[in-house]
């Protein structure tokens, strides 16, 4: 379990409510490598669109000696669609290593009242707070990841017309544990495991 800074650790006194002690505190742990994992299907379709559009490309550049207007434009729409796929999977890529890096800027911490969340916000130029009442609070969702990390999700979110967010503790090292000192600080809550 990574160890909080001190200046980490300072954002989470600052919140704090007289009286109320950390019990424990931690970071997520994501490696861009497992969020570009969760992209594999989007990635592979795009490389696969990409590399058929190439061919495709190649075969009609390669049969024709002669390059009417019907052949450089067929080419021309072959060459634009293999760019962006091409584009589009860096683009994901891109935003998998993006999100990995804004998910390990968050700090999470269990209070002898609460469970807090501290993060960049969705924009970047403010901070995210999260607090969620242990007293009040009655499942937490495991989902492990085959990075040996975990979400705790404590709730969802529902967007109208969009698939519900989680919202808890993401990408978690040794998110089991972490569980079972939140059920031993409050009682109340019940455990589930999700694949």
């Amino acid at each position: 379990m990574q160890e909080l800074t001190k200046a980490e650790l300072d954002k989470v006194r600052e919140r704090l409510l007289p009286g109320e002690r950390i019990l424990w505190q931690g970071k997520p742990c994501s490696g861009w490598k497992s969020r570009v994992a969760k992209e594999w299907k989007g990635i592979l379709f795009l490389l696969f669109f990409s590399m058929a559009f190439g061919r495709g490309f190649y075969v009609v550049a390669a049969g024709n000696p002669s390059w009417n207007e019907e052949v450089v434009f067929s080419l021309a729409v072959m060459g634009v669609c293999s760019l962006v796929a091409l584009g589009s999977t860096g683009a994901l890529v891109l935003n998998a290593i993006l999100e990995s890096r804004k998910l390990n800027a968050f700090i999470y911490a269990m209070t002898d009242r609460r469970l807090l969340s501290i993060g960049p916000s969705a924009d970047g130029r403010g901070t995210f707070f999260q607090q969620f009442d242990g007293a009040s609070l009655r499942k937490i969702r495991m989902v492990p990841h085959h990075d040996g990390t975990g979400d705790l999700v404590f709730r969802y979110q529902f967007p109208p017309g969009k698939k519900p967010v989680p919202q808890g503790w993401l990408a978690l090292p040794y998110a089991e544990r972490v569980v079972e000192r939140i059920r031993g600080v409050f009682p109340g809550v019940a455990a589930s495991r999700l694949r």
